[in-house]
């Protein structure tokens, strides 16, 4: 009945009449009135006691920090505590390991002990495995086993008979492919050893306690700790810098003191010291030091480097020579070897390899170079395949087999993965392998090494009975012993073999032997008779490095005759210090192309030849009497085909300059670069014109209409050299000229110093095109004429866009505030409604925070407003750029004031160009009034 009673007419649900149904909305809203101030009244209270939560939080981690902080005496004591017990287990022999290698006669008693302060590494000094990567702390069986198999491997880690040293399995890391055996074996690979010996006996001890990085403190650890490592300054006492420093270097003294006891527990606690140097040593008292009972060998700090190049740098030197015919050897498990893609779209392909899918080249092996790659520098090597793969037989059937044709592997002149076989002695690589100080940073070629030296042995013994016939001939023909014959003919078979590209051994083919043995005889033969002027050979040397200082090379020629080269000036010479020129640009590299000097057997200058690349065969065939340290990096392997004299490049951009550029245009600037091996996608030549006929000049319409920029034009060149010698050029570009790139107001790109990457100018002057970036290096031709016409242009032109964009601007603002009007009223309009609803404006502040007024016509316009954001641009911006700016006025008025169609403005694709029709609502808005400064340009209202 309750229901049926408030279904009938005149109830609250069915109000009768306006009366009544306005009287239901008044008390409907009055209740919405009184829930909504209960919720804003509950948030408030929500609110406070939000805040006095915090406010108690906050109290109580005041509270625990003071007790941290009455806690932190007591707990760095526990700490100390706990370091202490640490540190005598350590003394006490506690979870040590001490495991004996070897057992024999002591040393004698008056033999002191020796610390060594270098920390070693297994896999460096044994070279275990190296194949596989090198040995890790599994592998530590087979060391000992190494170690105790030689005298000569235990005096190579501890030479002296009574001492100890600190050694960890691997210093380099290693993949294991698996994170929690990662983990463990990083840890266990740095874990330190402690190897002993004492004579014949040797121990290997493991404790609780990690060496780091030396066992006995260097000279200068501790007051390091207390210089600034920035500005080398000391730190200033009191300083929280020198309290931090204070306390480090406590924690390093206790270190260095742990590692003092552990050896003191051993002395105390075992016998394997015994017979002691003198009853009752201790290492934590000065006197036994002094005494000289106990001996610390700075070897970290005082060792004495091999005197040769770093290995890196030697190999690049060494591979940079290389050409086809030569032999090399490679590993594919070198960090450096490129990984296949594992793209979907190219996964599997390799991109030293050919074809795709092929196995690695095999590490080790000795692999000749059979050609020049495609891409400059490159070199190629073949080697048989292994892998069976599915291929079709003669018939067009599918069958599994090792495929017949050759895998091919390309190779660069700076890869790290390669040795050059012919261009190595198997001293040099004796020397690096055995360089303590270095060899860490080559572990991943140690295999590649030792296959090459066993090669190069092997290739020796093939030819040894060749080279003793050699040794015979020149020992009979200039009546010197056998032994300093044979020390002679080294060279010069290496010299015969490289000059004649026959990388193999001089052994089973008597043709081949007697043409070898022919022209090494008559090279020695021509040596020695040069070698009657070698008393001469200092003054020359002296004359030519006085008259060229900077001589790269000075030979003497199989003739008697001397020959130097000096580098070859270069026209185009940029900075080379990386505050002026961070990326060393260049544009042509610098050590390519040398002047050969020619002089007579008396040391007379006789000719000059500039421009030279001299070919490596020719080199080989001089005896080296002066080599600059310059010489060594030089590239020997450049060829005329990659590089151009600065007389062709001056003159390939002149005729791109006068002769390719298109009718209309002018050259402004050309810039050329070329890398050491044209390795680079960017070299070449790039020419920047401007157009003379162009006049810069306001629009007619400055806000609506087009504006013409002035056109720059660009278009590139890359060259050939002819069989003849000739420079040919490939010119592309020139039906299209026009380029986006632009006169701007950056800061030359030569003139920036650091942190200046966005830098403009302040002299009101403009940066051409090639001038605010790498660009500006590369210039080799700039017309002066042709520049000042050029930016005087784009000054020009720049002068008219400063203006329209000034135009612009005030159109933009301007419209914008219409839009920000119609959200204001709009605002104003809901606020309204909502009050009459709801009868309390105190309850919009809180409404309004979930609603969103949107202009209509921004973004994806709403029905009814499409075009319209166009059409007020279109409005706006012809009032403005005809001087009747419409400060004041309505829309409507200012359509009246413009007196044309109104359209959609010309950027905004299909609807450009379209008349719109503008809503009531967008008529009634009212433009802003002028500012103070400005005049009323329109009409008023």
């Amino acid at each position: 009945m309750q229901v049926a009673d408030a279904t009938q007419t005149g109830t609250a649900l069915i109000p009768a009449g306006a009366d009544q149904a306005m009287a239901v909305k008044t008390q409907m809203a009055a209740s919405r009135a009184v829930v909504a101030n209960a919720r804003k009244a509950a948030l408030e209270a929500q609110a406070k006691a939000k805040e006095l939560i915090a406010a108690q939080q906050r109290a109580l981690e005041a509270q625990l920090r003071a007790m941290a902080a009455e806690l932190e005496p007591l707990q760095a004591q526990v700490r100390m505590f706990e370091e202490g017990i640490w540190t005598m287990n350590l003394y006490l022999g506690r979870d040590e390991e001490l495991h004996t290698l070897a057992e024999g006669t002591p040393a004698s008693a008056g033999t002191p002990i020796h610390v060594r302060q270098q920390v070693l590494a297994m896999d460096e000094e044994s070279a275990l495995y190296a194949e596989h990567g090198g040995m890790d702390v599994r592998d530590i069986a087979a060391f000992d086993q190494w170690i105790t198999a030689d005298p000569a491997h235990l005096d190579q880690v501890l030479p002296e008979q009574r001492g100890v040293v600190a050694i960890i399995p691997r210093r380099q890391g290693r993949e294991y492919k698996d994170p929690w055996l990662q983990s463990a074996m990083d840890q266990a690979n740095t874990e330190t050893w402690w190897l002993i010996r004492n004579g014949q006996n040797v121990y290997r001890m493991l404790t609780d306690f990690n060496v780091g990085r030396r066992l006995v403190p260097a000279r200068n650890e501790f007051t390091a700790m207390f210089v600034d490592p920035y500005t080398k300054a000391p730190l200033q006492p009191g300083t929280d810098a020198w309290l931090k420093a204070e306390k480090a270097a406590g924690a390093r003294e206790r270190h260095y003191m742990r590692i003092a006891l552990i050896l003191q527990g051993l002395i105390d606690r075992t016998a394997v010291f015994h017979p002691l140097p003198v009853a009752g040593l201790s290492l934590l008292s000065p006197e036994h030091y002094d005494a000289g009972h106990v001996v610390l060998i700075a070897d970290d700090e005082h060792t004495l480097t091999t005197g040769r190049k770093p290995f890196y740098q030697w190999l690049a030197e060494k591979n940079r020579q290389l050409t086809p015919g030569m032999r090399v050897i490679i590993t594919t498990r070198h960090q450096d070897w490129p990984k296949a893609s594992r793209d979907r779209w190219s996964y599997g392909q390799h991109e030293r390899l050919h074809p795709n899918g092929v196995e690695n080249p095999p590490t080790g092996e000795v692999h000749t170079i059979t050609r020049r790659g495609d891409a400059p520098g490159s070199l190629v090597f073949t080697y048989a395949r292994t892998v069976e793969t599915w291929a079709r037989d003669e018939r067009g059937r599918h069958e599994l087999r090792v495929p017949k044709t050759k895998a091919s592997c390309t190779i660069y002149p700076d890869d790290r993965f390669v040795l050059p076989v012919d261009l190595v002695t198997v001293e040099e690589m004796r020397e690096y392998l055995a360089a303590r100080t270095e060899r860490h940073a080559y572990a991943d070629l140690f295999p590649v090494l030792n296959a090459a030296i066993a090669f190069k042995e092997a290739e020796a013994a093939a030819e040894a009975p060749f080279r003793a016939f050699l040794a015979g001939q020149v020992a009979q023909a200039e009546d010197i012993d056998l032994a300093a014959a044979e020390a002679a003919v080294v060279p010069l078979v290496d010299w015969w073999k490289l000059g004649n590209r026959w990388h193999r051994p001089l052994n089973g083919d008597p043709t081949a032997e007697a043409k070898a043995a022919k022209a090494i005889l008559a090279e020695r033969a021509r040596v020695a008779r040069a070698a009657g002027n070698a008393g001469r050979d200092g003054q020359v040397v002296a004359a030519v490095r006085a008259a060229h200082p900077d001589v790269l090379l000075v030979a003497r020629k199989k003739d008697g005759t001397y020959v130097a080269l000096t580098p070859t000036p270069r026209r185009w010479v940029r900075p080379t210090d990386k505050a002026r020129n961070h990326y060393g640009d260049q544009v042509a590299p610098l050590d390519v192309w040398v002047n050969r000097h020619e002089y007579t057997a008396t040391g007379r200058a006789k000719t000059t030849t500039e421009w030279v690349i001299p070919a490596p065969s020719t080199v080989s065939r001089w005896i080296p009497l002066f080599e600059a340290e310059r010489w060594a990096s030089w590239n020997r392997r450049a060829v005329a085909a990659d590089h151009l004299t600065d007389a062709e490049i001056a003159d390939a951009a002149e005729e791109l300059a006068s002769v390719h550029t298109p009718d209309g245009w002018v050259a402004v600037a050309v810039t050329y670069q070329e890398s050491a091996t044209r390795h680079s996608d960017r070299d070449g030549f790039s020419v920047y014109a401007y157009r003379p006929g162009f006049t810069p000049a306001e629009p007619e319409r400055a806000v609506t209409g087009e504006r013409e920029s002035a056109p720059v034009g660009y278009f590139t060149a890359e060259w050939k050299r002819e069989r003849d010698g000739s420079i040919a050029l490939e010119v592309s570009g020139t039906r299209s000229m026009l380029s986006s790139r632009r006169w701007s107001t950056d800061k030359p790109y030569s003139d920036r110093g650091a942190g200046e990457h966005f830098a403009k100018r302040d002299d009101g002057q403009l940066t051409p095109p090639w001038g605010s970036d790498r660009a500006a290096w590369y210039v080799v031709r700039l017309d002066e004429d042709a520049y000042d016409a050029a930016h005087a242009q784009a000054l020009a032109e720049r002068s008219v866009a400063v203006k329209v964009e000034a135009l612009t601007t005030t159109t933009r603002e301007l419209a914008r505030s219409l839009a920000e009007q119609w959200v204001e009223r709009a605002t104003a309009e809901a606020k309204a409604r909502f009050v009459e609803d709801y009868l309390d404006d105190s309850l919009w502040e809180d409404h309004a925070k979930g609603v969103t007024i949107r202009c209509p016509w921004w973004g994806s316009p709403r029905d009814g407003y499409a075009g319209v954001d166009g059409a007020l641009h279109y409005l706006t911006g012809r009032l403005v750029e005809s001087g009747r700016h419409p400060f004041g006025l309505t829309v409507a008025q200012a359509v009246a004031a413009l007196g044309e169609p109104v359209l959609d403005r010309p950027d905004h694709g299909w609807s450009s160009g379209r008349e719109v029709t503008l809503p009531e609502d967008v008529l009634t808005l009212r433009y802003p009034a002028p500012p103070s400064n400005a005049g009323l340009l329109g009409a008023g209202a």
